[in-house]
């Protein structure tokens, strides 16, 4: 989704056209605006403004539907940092932190990824461009990890007699069978006091 030329264009024409005041923070004030626009809820964007710059964090998940939407394998934090000052001419500074479900080679690539837009948009807007490619990214890469017990690869319900998988908060996954089997055997261990 490339929204950069079109926003570039149009934010230039309002702030021209009003009182003939261009302020050097619009740039940054209209990419906030878009991306309030697609992430409204506090929880998917979050905003530092700061004298020399603003950072943009935006919580990512896959796009999935329906009854898929439980089934979010990957997610991340991508920050986008601006200079007050140069942005659209200078690109965003891009870092990811709360990374889940992808490799230190899928960031790299995504990373890679997320320059060449910069390059490909460059002096124009990006930010709604990059979240868009970035969410992309996730939705390609959202495969079912391997058991944390087993070490099995989790099978999407329809292809496997294993038909429950449960998720912890921190994104491990397990068969439901192994995690009882797990948690049985644990239970014998503490109350028998061997460990095995």
């Amino acid at each position: 989704m490339c929204l950069g030329p079109f926003w570039h264009h149009f934010s230039r024409l309002v702030f021209e056209m009003s009182d003939g005041d261009y302020d050097s923070d619009a740039p940054v004030a209209m990419e906030e605006e878009i991306l309030r626009g697609m992430y409204p809820g506090e929880e998917e964007l979050s905003v530092v403004k700061r004298s020399t710059a603003t950072v943009f964090r935006l919580h990512l998940t896959p796009s999935v539907g329906g009854a898929a939407a439980a089934r979010s394998f990957v997610r991340v934090a991508l920050d986008l940092t601006l200079d007050n000052a140069t942005y659209p001419d200078t690109p965003p500074a891009i870092s990811f932190s709360r990374v889940v479900g992808l490799s230190d080679s899928q960031l790299h690539e995504l990373r890679g990824i997320l320059g060449a837009e910069c390059a490909e948009l460059e002096g124009e807007y990006v930010c709604a461009s990059l979240a868009s490619v970035a969410t992309d990214y996730l939705s390609e890469h959202n495969h079912p990890p391997r058991c944390a017990i087993c070490l099995d690869n989790i099978v999407a319900p329809e292809d496997s007699k294993r038909t429950h998988v449960m998720t912890s908060r921190c994104f491990h996954f397990f068969h439901a069978d192994c995690l009882a089997s797990w948690w049985v055997r644990c239970a014998l261990a503490h109350a028998t006091g061997l460990r095995g």
